[in-house]
């Protein structure tokens, strides 16, 4: 089969979960060398949640899937594609359901060229985002004790801390003088420069600068 590899990472998941774009890759690689399925481009989402599919490396394999040059698209873990059962319904109904294009999930084992595997993909996916709005409410009950007890919730943004708003300034030089966003965020990982959840992105570093102005 031809398929379309995809990748994505937001900064808070990589931190949390520990796999990051390098280890899902290496994962659909092999999981693609097992079953023979040729992999015909690679799409990679760096610093966008799952809340939305408006992704541009999402959109672009999806455009590939209809132009006819893959014949499906392969995911670590279906929280990389979606976390939201109205979004997969929508990817279902327009491009996994009824075998029309296969999605295939390495960490879960489903592949929606069969009945079954459609089956499956929805009964995941809906105990995924129960889990998730379980956790929503139980941070929302823990900042409400918060409040009441007059303390402060969530935490201090990036350059709160003498060292962090050095850091801060620096970006600041880097993009008066011309770089990119991506361009910082290359240069503080090169460094060994960590950002709240680790590794530096294009969208975390903009962040950081608009808060900042």
């Amino acid at each position: 089969m031809r398929v379309i590899t995809y990748c994505r990472v937001s900064s808070d998941e990589q931190a949390r979960s520990g796999v990051g774009i390098e280890a899902q890759r290496q994962a659909i690689e092999l999981y693609a060398q097992l079953y023979e399925h040729e992999i015909v481009e690679r799409c990679i989402d760096e610093g966008y949640s799952a809340k939305s599919l408006r992704r541009p490396a999402l959109k672009r394999a999806l455009k590939a899937l209809e132009g006819g040059q893959a014949d499906g698209l392969v995911v670590y873990g279906l929280d990389r594609l979606t976390r939201s059962v109205r979004d997969l319904a929508e990817l279902l109904d327009g491009y996994f359901g009824q075998g029309k294009y296969a999605l295939l999930a390495v960490r879960e084992q489903v592949d929606t060229s069969t009945a079954a595997g459609r089956m499956v993909l929805n009964v995941v996916t809906s105990i995924s985002q129960w889990e998730r709005e379980k956790i929503s409410e139980r941070m929302q009950d823990f900042h409400r004790v918060k409040k009441a007890r007059g303390e402060r919730t969530g935490r201090l943004p990036y350059g709160s801390t003498p060292q962090e708003a050095e850091i801060v300034a620096s970006m600041r030089e880097m993009r008066a003088a011309g770089a990119t966003y991506e361009a910082i965020a290359s240069n503080l990982n090169d460094k060994g420069v960590q950002a709240k959840a680790g590794r530096w992105y294009a969208t975390s570093v903009r962040r950081v600068l608009e808060r900042a102005s």
